[in-house]
């Protein structure tokens, strides 16, 4: 039951970014003042799918689930995840439209934005939060800290210093 908790807490930036929407368009009414008020929801929602791509990623690792990945194929897919969900996301505001008679959809060129602006969130979470994208260094890989600082272990949340991620210190290096 704990593990279904915690893989249920990833989804929470998702749904706030769903529910925030929710309220201001529904609630609010502020597409009627603001009808760009879309592309930062967008933004944020690819931002939220890539987040929770890279927490369920690195859990299933952690998990020993599934194998560790290689920093580069990590990347591939939270990008790959989050255009997919992009594309699914607006699949299902045509399905609405077409079942509810509806206009989510305003035009193709408001479509292509709204996938643009998901993915482009995703982008913006891999280079933000996973530290230095051209190095694509090996998640878990042991670097030296700027300056001779601690030695530090790098994570799906940031760079951590060494043993954080196991609970125990690391021997090699304590």
């Amino acid at each position: 039951m704990k593990q279904v908790s915690k893989f249920a807490s990833f989804f929470m930036f998702p749904m706030i970014v769903l529910f925030a929407h929710l309220f201001a368009s529904q609630v609010l009414n502020l597409y009627k003042l603001f009808p760009n008020l879309d592309i930062p929801f967008h933004f944020a929602g690819g931002l939220s799918i890539a987040y929770t791509s890279a927490q369920i990623l690195s859990y299933l690792e952690k998990e020993k689930i599934t194998a560790a990945l290689n920093q580069v194929v990590f990347l591939v897919l939270i990008f790959s995840l989050t255009a997919t969900a992009t594309v699914f996301w607006e699949f299902a505001e045509f399905i609405g439209d077409q079942l509810l008679n509806t206009n989510i959809q305003i035009s193709l060129a408001n479509t292509m934005q709204d996938q643009f602006m998901g993915i482009l969130g995703g982008v913006a979470w891999i280079v933000l939060c996973l530290g230095n994208p051209p190095a694509l260094k090996k998640r878990g890989q042991e670097v030296q800290g700027s300056k001779g600082g601690p030695r530090r272990r790098f994570h799906s949340s940031g760079w951590q210093p060494d043993g954080v991620l196991a609970g125990t210190q690391n021997s090699a290096h304590s």
